[in-house]
């Protein structure tokens, strides 16, 4: 089916839709239903590590200590209080009131437990280095907890409020096989898992779950059911009669088309990622122009990112933004404004005294039929202007991967998501030297910055070697913050969402719904 041939679909739809009555909506049987195009089968964030499936099990669990995002401040949680005692030790004195989804107590038995399996040699997990700082877990009084690092690091209580979930002993420790869990959770957050199958989930509120504080506030709705609808455009034809309160797989068009009908609202959420772009300044390539720095610098000067913004976002005024390495609200984080600018005139200047006054060949490799794709376009007809003659090699996430493995990738242009509002989720992330994707563009003085900021305690010489690194970042164009990422969804006009954008990736939380 062509662009065209949806869009005319969707027009006569919506135009249907303004004429005709919706099915019975939702808030009167107190359910929010929403479908998903991906299927999620199990409820363990540990196992599902996808965006989806973090967003509903994290509406089941709870961590020890939270981050509010309006403070950008930890806060209890499951624990009541909590310190850092040294450079490798953190204590947590427990709530004394809080009970699982099944009635049982929560316990200092469960956190000690829990923490010591998935940092332990038997849990194979996908992200196993989130927990394998961890040294071993204490239990030092009847709720007092006292977790020991292997090595010090300034930033593992961010760890602590950020996927670190706490599951039940009494539950978990008795499976034979871990992988299970998720078919029945039993967590302490707000919502119970009622149903979890292939084609959809059911969630009840948890009428135990009294301690959110303003980290996790309850939501006003009682129930939700998430079910597996694979197209897109039965999702929509769906949502327009009715079937449906809310859609999170729409992209912006869908969106602010469907906006035009009053019963429904567009949402375009900021979230903690960005699209980026790094550049072959070690010639993995063999062929590679930017091994010369002017080449390099002449690109990060090419790149108008406000009018990306504009077309990625409708507004280049992003309540997420960033213009080097970092998010300014993000532990560590420090960088001069500015130092990355569009200056085209300069960018042909810089072409020329590299001796390419006529122009280069250089070549983007990213996603295809994705966002990041998409602004690839546009940057092309962007680097045209000055004599850059980008070709675009648009691929299937495997086939991209395999590329860049074998040292084929001139420009890299993809997403990250920190997952943490920690500088370690940039650090680890862009200058990880044995990381395959960083090679192409990763020296020592970089590497070494990085190394040092996630080792340094005091948060005055973090921050300042955030900067170093930051100016290095600049000075030298390796990693370019292309623009900052956002999620858009759409739901009907009796559902209200907190503004302001959000760290998960996913684009809110569930408790920033709630009727009207």
């Amino acid at each position: 089916m062509t662009s065209n041939t949806r869009v005319a679909i969707l027009g006569a739809a919506l135009a249907l839709a303004c004429v005709s009555q919706p099915a019975v909506a939702q808030k009167s049987k107190d359910t929010l239903r929403m479908p998903l195009v991906r299927q999620i089968s199990v409820l363990d964030p540990f196992m599902e590590t996808g965006a989806p499936g973090r967003f509903i099990a994290d509406t089941i669990h709870d961590e020890l200590i939270c981050y509010n995002e309006q403070t950008h401040k930890l806060a209890p949680l499951l624990a009541k209080s909590f310190k850092q005692i040294d450079d490798k030790t953190l204590e947590f004195v427990l709530r004394d009131d809080v009970k699982w989804q099944d009635g049982e107590k929560f316990s200092a038995d469960d956190v000690t437990y829990f923490l010591g399996w998935a940092s332990g040699p038997q849990s194979k997990l996908r992200f196993k280095e989130t927990w394998a700082w961890i040294d071993k877990v204490e239990k030092t009084g009847p709720n007092t907890i006292r977790i020991t690092a292997k090595r010090p690091a300034p930033f593992y209580l961010m760890r602590m409020a950020f996927e670190t979930w706490i599951y039940p002993k009494h539950i978990h420790s008795k499976l034979a096989d871990p992988r299970l869990y998720g078919k029945a959770p039993v967590g302490t957050g707000p919502y119970k898992a009622v149903k979890v199958e292939k084609s959809g989930i059911d969630l009840a509120k948890n009428p135990y779950f009294k301690h959110g504080g303003d980290c996790k506030p309850p939501s006003n709705i009682g129930n939700v059911q998430i079910r597996l609808v694979a197209d897109i455009s039965s999702q929509i034809a769906g949502y327009i009669a009715g079937d449906w309160d809310l859609l999170s797989d729409v992209n912006q068009d869908q969106a602010k088309d469907l906006a035009k009908n009053p019963r429904f609202v567009a949402e375009i959420n900021p979230v903690m990622g960005w699209i980026f772009a790094t550049l072959d300044a070690n010639n993995i390539t063999g062929n590679s122009p930017f091994k010369d720095k002017r080449v390099r610098q002449a690109f990060f000067a090419a790149v108008d990112r406000k009018e990306l913004a504009r077309l990625y976002w409708g507004s280049d005024h992003l309540a997420f933004s960033t213009d080097n390495l970092c998010f300014k609200f993000m532990e560590g984080c420090d960088y001069a404004d500015n130092q990355i600018k569009y200056d085209p005139e300069k960018a042909k200047k810089l072409l020329a005294e590299a001796g390419y006054p006529n122009g280069v060949d250089i070549e983007l490799s990213s996603v295809i039929n994705t966002i990041v794709g998409d602004l690839a376009k546009v940057m092309q007809a962007q680097v045209a202007k000055v004599g850059f003659r980008m070709k675009l090699d648009l691929r299937a996430f495997p086939n991209y991967l395999k590329q860049e493995t074998e040292g084929h990738t001139m420009i890299r242009n993809s997403l990250h998501s920190p997952r943490i509002p920690d500088v370690v989720g940039m650090t680890n992330y862009f200058f990880e030297p044995t990381a395959p994707r960083n090679r192409y563009f990763i020296d020592t003085k970089s590497a070494e910055l990085a190394d040092a900021s996630e080792k340094e305690m005091d948060p005055v010489k973090r921050r300042a070697l955030i900067h170093q690194l930051a100016d290095y970042n600049a000075e030298q164009a390796l990693v370019l913050p292309v623009v900052s990422s956002a999620v858009v969804f759409t739901h009907t006009n009796e559902i209200s969402v907190k503004p302001g954008g959000r760290l998960e990736i996913f684009g809110f939380y569930m408790s920033d719904l709630n009727w009207k």
